[in-house]
């Protein structure tokens, strides 16, 4: 149990890191210095960096699992509220998601990482494809409509221009709402 909590808090420490220097910057010296361990504990946790990286992106996964994907499985049937509340959590958790998507697109991380971005498109996907069987809607314009979604809450997270994610998030409001009549 002990063991758990001690690497719950170097994964914290580590994306502090990561989100501080990138990933490319964020040396297991710096890692280290920022857990507050030696490089034997971290070697102890992790084989390497990349292992500590991909522990780091599967907890966030889990983290969005539980927040915005969610918040779309609860909130799907009134679209307004939903990307008002998918937009409110991004804001919160823009600097992170920024990690991941640094992770999903270097040329080194991204192998490592790609399972565990199909298996997270793909449970995103059975969620909606769920909900739509439920409720009698079309699952693929949903998909489709929830994939543009996050492409512009991800948009908002690099540009933190709020006027474009808005003018983003009336089209896809009015889709939905579309959709879901």
């Amino acid at each position: 149990m002990k063991a758990d909590i001690k690497r719950e808090e170097m994964l914290d420490a580590f994306m502090q890191a990561f989100m501080e220097f990138g990933l490319d910057k964020s040396s297991t010296k710096k890692l280290t210095s920022k857990a507050g361990v030696n490089e034997a504990l971290l070697y102890y946790y992790f084989s390497d960096k990349n292992e500590a990286i991909v522990a780091c992106v599967n907890r966030q996964y889990e983290k969005n699992r539980n927040g915005s994907f969610d918040i779309v499985k609860k909130n799907l049937v009134d679209p307004e509220k939903m990307m008002e509340k998918l937009f409110n959590y991004t804001k919160k958790t823009s600097a992170e998601q920024r990690f991941m998507m640094e992770v999903i697109s270097h040329p080194v991380y991204s192998k490592s990482v790609l399972p565990l971005v199909k298996e997270m498109s793909k449970k995103l996907e059975a969620d909606i494809q769920e909900y739509a069987d439920q409720h009698k809607k079309d699952s693929g314009a949903l998909i489709t409509l929830m994939n543009l979604a996050y492409s512009a809450l991800n948009d908002y997270c690099l540009t933190k221009n709020e006027e474009i994610f808005m003018s983003s998030k009336q089209f896809i409001v009015s889709q939905l709402n579309t959709v879901m009549a």
